[in-house]
């Protein structure tokens, strides 16, 4: 089964000492690159994308009609304590058609950088999951609500938990499937440091 394959099946892939970003992304040679950046999080930040805090599982930039289709992260040295990756892989085998039908109903609405997007959690075979779960959870429909609640639900019986080690490296389909990070300490002598890539069709 060669790499595409097993993203097809399971949502995300664990490349153990792959030895750099460039590396992993030679994994994916039919893919152009849309962002890259070196990921060093800080304790005390308010903001959870950008602070050692837990970050549940969900879409890299969410908001977008299409979300670029790949998540690399290489890592360059893992926390000392905590900073285990949340995945959930093929999110559409965790729920029922009911509770798709339902999150294709109503446009969430999401404010960045002085602009306004519109976006379903589920649509045209694509998921939308905010790091903000509670956001969605205001003012909505019950049929929108109480599919969202089961969504999440289904999601917390189906993570799979990977201390990335330094070296190791991990794709993960932006499109089908879901990541985040537990809680992480840094230490005076070692910090958590992750290369991160999305890529496009």
């Amino acid at each position: 089964m060669n790499v595409s394959e097993r993203l097809a099946e399971n949502g995300w892939l664990h490349l153990k000492n792959i030895g750099s970003i460039s590396n992993m992304r030679s994994v994916l040679p039919h893919h152009h690159n849309v962002f890259s950046t070196k990921i060093i999080r800080c304790q005390g930040i308010r903001n959870v994308e950008n602070s050692n805090s837990l970050v549940p599982p969900h879409t890299d930039i969410f908001w977008h009609i299409v979300p670029p289709h790949y998540l690399l992260l290489f890592c360059e040295s893992p926390a000392p304590v905590g900073g285990e990756s949340l995945l959930i892989g093929n999110v559409i085998r965790c729920v029922s058609p009911d509770i798709l039908a339902a999150l294709e109903t109503e446009n969430i609405t999401h404010h960045k950088d002085g602009k306004i997007f519109n976006y379903r959690i589920y649509s045209n075979e694509i998921f939308r999951v905010p790091h903000n779960y509670h956001g969605i959870e205001h003012t909505r429909p019950s049929r929108f609500l109480d599919a969202w609640l089961a969504l999440v639900d289904e999601l917390k019986k189906n993570v799979h938990k990977i201390k990335l080690q330094a070296g190791d490296g991990l794709i993960v389909d932006n499109h089908t499937s879901l990541h985040g990070r537990l809680a992480f300490r840094n230490s005076t002598n070692q910090t958590r440091v992750l290369h991160k890539m999305l890529l496009d069709d």
